[in-house]
């Protein structure tokens, strides 16, 4: 976001004809060819926002919010555990709180759920709630669906995960990789965003920004299309948020304006993904919540022992990573694949992302219990890792 930053501080550029060829050649490297194009990567706007009703699914989805918010319903918002995930809940209770509409929200444990819904929670709240909207995530889970649906629940989905050859039997499955939508990259939270928009119009946008921008870093989508106005616009509220938790986690990261993208995705996001790791990843929503300073202080605090804690455990077992990979020749492999006993599960992601990087090669990471081996794994471009395990789901469930 580099090159945002300087058009929004010095000012447009000039024609794309007038650009040095170097940079000229930059922009064409990445499909812009047109002054409009131009203009829309380097100083993006609210005008580059797409009509969320483009979204397949929006209108009902819609549709079935506003009629459960009128009855009085009670609505539960189920995310993921990661930045992404808690922005994105975020995003949803509060637009649906200023609706009026009485809400539950349940994010699972890493460490004892894993990703995605989950039948207990489903039971769980079964009859207390009568619509499920998931959030960065969801798509995967066809027979969670069933159950949830079979419960009495209307389900709808909204992610942004490949999706799979079938969908789901939800009421509504709204995901941007879905149908035609012009900006078939954004995140979780920027899909709960689009929702807000169709929801309330700019107006809810603009208050929501700032939780988008910060996921959309965090979760490492590409910056194009409408991410980058999310981006751009979203720090520059940051950096005079009246929100008491982000302003506190700002403080414990030791970032202040002018923001950059970098501090986003290495200070912030990683102390709220601690939660989830570490955790338990509500602790974040109660800190983007709440309207209370010394509660947002506190919580802010926690996140940074968290977050300390991580850094040590991650270091120490990249160090048994590296050793087992240690002598070997890796010329002539295709993936790496590494494993401890009693490695925390909600790390070995982390792991596997320093091999990939290190040694450019896919690479898995598993945290050995007994005769369970569960894991995460990174890739490199041109290799699809999710076809991979697509291709192999039935040996390793």
């Amino acid at each position: 976001m580099a090159g945002t930053r300087f058009i929004q501080r010095c000012g447009p550029a000039p024609s794309l004809a007038g650009r040095p060829e170097w940079f000229s050649s930059l922009l064409v490297s990445r499909g812009i060819t047109t002054e409009d194009q131009a203009r829309r990567f380097l100083s993006p706007s609210a005008e580059d926002l797409h009509d969320p009703f483009l979204l397949d699914g929006m209108d009902r989805a819609v549709s079935l919010l506003r009629e459960a918010v009128s009855r009085g319903e009670t609505i539960l918002v189920f995310g993921d555990y990661d930045a992404d995930g808690v922005c994105a809940v975020s995003i949803l209770l509060e637009t649906l709180h200023e609706m009026g509409a009485s809400l539950a929200y349940h994010i699972p444990s890493r460490q004892a759920d894993g990703y995605g819904l989950n039948a207990d929670a489903i039971r769980k709240h079964a009859g207390k709630c009568s619509l499920l909207v998931t959030v960065d995530c969801g798509i995967s889970n066809p027979e969670e669906v069933a159950l949830a649906r079979s419960l009495g629940y209307t389900v709808i989905i909204t992610d942004h995960h490949q999706p799979p050859e079938v969908l789901p039997d939800a009421d509504v499955v709204m995901d941007p990789l879905l149908g035609n939508y012009p900006c078939p990259h954004l995140c979780g939270a920027g899909v709960a965003l689009k929702l807000c928009q169709a929801l309330q119009g700019m107006e809810g946008v603009e208050k929501r920004l700032d939780l988008a921008a910060l996921a959309t870093v965090a979760d490492v989508v590409p910056l194009l299309g409408e991410n980058r106005f999310i981006v751009r616009e979203g720090m520059r509220r940051m950096e005079t948020t009246s929100r008491p938790g982000l302003r506190a986690l700002m403080d414990v990261a030791a970032v202040s304006a002018p923001l950059q993208s970098d501090e986003l995705a290495f200070r912030l996001g990683p102390r709220i993904n601690a939660a989830g790791r570490l955790g338990d990843a509500k602790l974040c929503v109660h800190l983007l919540l709440t309207p209370d300073p010394a509660k947002a202080e506190h919580i802010a605090g926690l996140l940074e022992k968290a977050n300390r804690e991580r850094q040590s455990l991650e270091r120490g077992m990249t160090a048994q990573a590296e050793k087992q990979l240690a002598g070997a020749d890796l010329s002539a492999s295709h993936v790496l694949v590494v494993a401890g006993e009693g490695w925390n599960p909600g790390l070995v992601g982390l792991t596997a992302g320093r091999l990939c990087e290190r040694y450019h090669l896919p690479a898995v990471a598993l945290s050995l219990s007994g005769d369970t081996a569960s894991g995460s794994c990174r890739s490199i471009p041109g290799v699809n890792i999710y076809r991979m395990l697509s291709a192999c789901a039935d040996s390793i469930r």
